[in-house]
């Protein structure tokens, strides 16, 4: 069944030299990263995120708030793109790490997929020079998955569930 619309939207981001407001994932913040998804996408994805951060534990950024984790962004080599994604983040985390990952990946084709109605996260990667490619659906099967899309700031891409 039909949950909701996202876009894929793609391009070269140009470098802007900003600030780095983030710090490195290592593995002790593994758990917690976990839990921060598990909050905001209403799924176990323990697996894929472990996997995820198994395969590119260097290409993870964490923003942390009063010694809170407020949100992670990841980065992968695809075939055609890097692919941004995901960021689970509050509204105060989610343009901060989407834009320092636009200005890590500057001058690389990238891939990023968004909620439709993510007005911020949207206005985030045009501002970065991005342009939508395609639409396509967030589907289910069974029983709705609750999650929060203003948390989804990137998706990990529709190939890993």
């Amino acid at each position: 069944m039909p949950q909701y619309p996202l876009t894929r939207y793609e391009g070269i981001p140009a470098q802007t030299g900003a600030k780095r407001h983030t710090v490195p994932a290592d593995a002790a913040m593994l758990p917690e990263l976990i839990e921060l998804d598990r909050r905001m996408t209403g799924t176990d994805r323990t697996r894929l995120l472990t996997r995820l951060f198994e395969e590119t534990p260097e290409a993870w950024r964490v923003l942390r708030i009063a010694g809170k984790a407020e949100g992670f962004i990841t980065t992968r080599p695809g075939a055609n793109a890097t692919q941004i994604g995901p960021c689970i983040a509050s509204a105060q985390a989610g343009p901060v790490l989407l834009a320092e990952a636009l200005n890590r990946c500057a001058s690389q084709r990238v891939f990023v997929d968004v909620p439709c109605d993510h007005v911020r996260a949207v206005t985030t990667l045009e501002a970065g020079g991005l342009k939508p490619q395609r639409h396509f659906m967030r589907m289910y099967r069974g029983v709705p998955v609750l999650d929060h899309p203003e948390g989804l700031w990137a998706g990990a891409g529709p190939e890993t569930g």
